[in-house]
């Protein structure tokens, strides 16, 4: 005995008759399709979309636990305010100044709107590759294991602080993609955040704030083209005033973008604006050379807030 899927209409039947039918053998070949990709997807995992190795198990996205296990924190010292890399190792930068004083070149001549930004990682290698899949190629799902890791970035940002938070993703405008990666991501992290910190007192308002005009993608501009790119391209409600918000993006690469929407939710008035992010890409990664040789704090291209003055 077998189903025949055949949508051929029987002759002499009435017309109504013919499309029900026709409607009901659609729907029951569509499920036994999905039935199918599942059973399939179940037998024959697939590769891993980020390196290709096959996938040992079936799972919510098409990732191995190798890679996203790969992803970690960086080991450098990092700039306290905007989160830039500063071109030291960390554990030696703490021998002679503490984190809370690390300021970078750009931080130090101009303060921006938003209090801190902090990222969990690095935007190159593996996580690099995981945005973009879940940005560009819409695999969705992967909100879910890189919300996890964003909800451990907000909870090192916030930590110790009793204050409500208003999480806010970065908006896009209307028509750019059919939906906001950024926004999903901050929806898994606060998910895992009620979970794991109960104590964060943490919700979610992404109408807060819209971006009100298009923009050019930002990754072929130089900083400054940037500013003037996203320059009055956010508007805040009115609702945010005395709320201490939490805007939260995939990447910051200049920080343009999170600096408009930190200076227009201040301006609407916002108490404060913090920024936490997935990745972070950064200017300036390695230990310079003259630092390794000489072990001097002379050597090392950061600023103190405390003194005034470049180290």
């Amino acid at each position: 005995m077998y189903l025949c899927l055949s949508s051929t209409p029987d002759v002499g039947r009435p017309e109504d008759a013919q499309t029900q039918d026709t409607s009901s053998l659609d729907r029951v070949h569509r499920l036994l399709l999905r039935l199918c990709n599942a059973a399939a997807l179940l037998l024959t995992p697939g590769l891993c979309r980020a390196c290709a190795l096959p996938l040992l198990r079936a799972d919510a996205y098409p990732v191995c636990a190798s890679c996203l296990d790969s992803v970690a924190s960086p080991t450098f010292a990092l700039c306290w305010t905007c989160g830039d890399a500063l071109g030291v190792d960390e554990e030696r930068a703490a021998g002679f100044v503490q984190r809370e004083s690390l300021r970078c070149p750009q931080c130090f001549a101009e303060e921006p709107h938003f209090a801190r930004a902090l990222a969990f990682g690095s935007y190159r290698g593996t996580l690099r590759n995981l945005i973009h899949l879940h940005k560009f190629e819409g695999v969705r799902s992967l909100a879910v294991p890189l919300g996890e890791r964003l909800a451990q970035t907000i909870a090192d940002l916030i930590q110790g602080e009793a204050a409500p938070l208003t999480a806010v993703a970065v908006p896009l405008f209307r028509g750019k993609r059919s939906f906001n990666q950024s926004e999903l991501l901050a929806d898994e992290a606060l998910r895992h955040l009620h979970r794991t910190h109960p104590e964060i007192p943490i919700e979610a308002g992404h109408h807060l704030l819209r971006r009100v005009r298009p923009t050019e993608s930002q990754s072929h501009l130089t900083p400054d083209q940037r500013r003037k790119n996203v320059r009055n391209a956010f508007t805040a409600s009115a609702d945010v005033h005395g709320r201490r918000i939490l805007l939260v993006d995939d990447v910051l690469t200049t920080g343009a973008t999170a600096n408009e929407c930190a200076a227009e939710l201040l301006r609407a008035g916002a108490a404060s604006v913090h920024v936490a992010t997935l990745a972070r890409a950064h200017r300036r990664d390695t230990i310079p050379a003259e630092f390794t040789a000489h072990h001097s704090a002379a050597a090392v291209p950061i600023h103190r807030t405390d003194e005034g003055e470049k180290r």
